[in-house]
Parts: C-alpha cells; sequence; structure tokens
C-alpha cells in the first residue's frame, strides 16, 4: 500500500484549499473597494487553483482505487486505516473539512456583495432611464399643423 503517496495529494489538496480560501478573502476586499482590476486578477488566479485542485483530486481517487480497488471517501479511507495512521488522516479531514466551509461562507459572503452592487447600477441605470428624452428639442402632435384633408372624388361633379 502506498499511504505516503495518498497522504501527500491530501496535504497538497489542503495547501490548495487554503491558498483558494485567502484568494476569496481578497475578493471580499476587492469587492468591498470596487477593484475590479485585482478582482478580475484573482478570478483568474481562483481558476488556475480550481484546476490545478480538480487535477489532485483526480490522483486522489486513481490512488484509492490503486489501494484499495474502489473509490472512497475521506471518511472510509479512515476507517480502513490501521490505527497509527488514522490521527494524521483524521487530522487532515478536520482541516479539509474546516476549510471548505469557510471557503463556502466566504463564497455566500462575496455572491451577496455582488448582488448587492448589481442591485445598485441597476437602480442608477433605472434612474436614468426613466428620465424624458429630449425635453426642449421636439414638438407635440398638438403643435403640428395637420394637413387639410382632402377627398379623391371631386365632389362639385
Amino acid at each position: 500500500m502506498n499511504i505516503d503517496r495518498l497522504e501527500a495529494l491530501l496535504e497538497k489538496l489542503l495547501s490548495l484549499h487554503k491558498s483558494l480560501l485567502h484568494l476569496a478573502q481578497q475578493k471580499t476586499e476587492c469587492l468591498k473597494e470596487e477593484n475590479e482590476t485585482m478582482l478580475s486578477k484573482l478570478m483568474s488566479e481562483e481558476q488556475s487553483h480550481i484546476k490545478a485542485i480538480t487535477k489532485l483530486e483526480e490522483a486522489r481517487r486513481r490512488e484509492v482505487l490503486l489501494i484499495w480497488g474502489e473509490s472512497l471517501t475521506l471518511g472510509e479511507i479512515i476507517e480502513k486505516l490501521p490505527l497509527p495512521q488514522r490521527a494524521k488522516y483524521e487530522v487532515l479531514k478536520e482541516e479539509l473539512s474546516t476549510c471548505l466551509l469557510a471557503l463556502k461562507e466566504r463564497n455566500e459572503l462575496n455572491q451577496q456583495l455582488l448582488y448587492h452592487s448589481l442591485q445598485v447600477v441597476n437602480m442608477t441605470l433605472d434612474m436614468f432611464g426613466n428620465q424624458p428624452k429630449n425635453l426642449n428639442y421636439h414638438s407635440s402632435q398638438k403643435e403640428r399643423p395637420s394637413a387639410p384633408s382632402r377627398s379623391m372624388f371631386d365632389s362639385k361633379a
């Protein structure tokens, strides 16, 4: 069994998730400060982190398949490990869970901040959009002289 390689993959996953959480915290500050350029940069960094996490997760699944022959969750892996090795994995599981929960909460906060920002933008656009256009530069229908109505037939004939 190559459990050491699995442990290294889990530690890398934890490290990337912590880094992703740090990026999410920076995104919150950018949203508060309305710094679009930095927000854009953070979002591209976030995408690269997500790709790396996806690759590591796939490597973790392959490693688990090699060791146990089936796809297992981290909790199921811990149950199958010998007692001396369980403690390390339980700590990793707890840290991953805590980090993922914090990341979820931070992303929800960022989503709310974005939603409120969009509401402000929409309200501002509505205020500008409801103003009448060309207040003094056009004439109304009442001011236009109407053309005399003509009949196609000569009524005198």
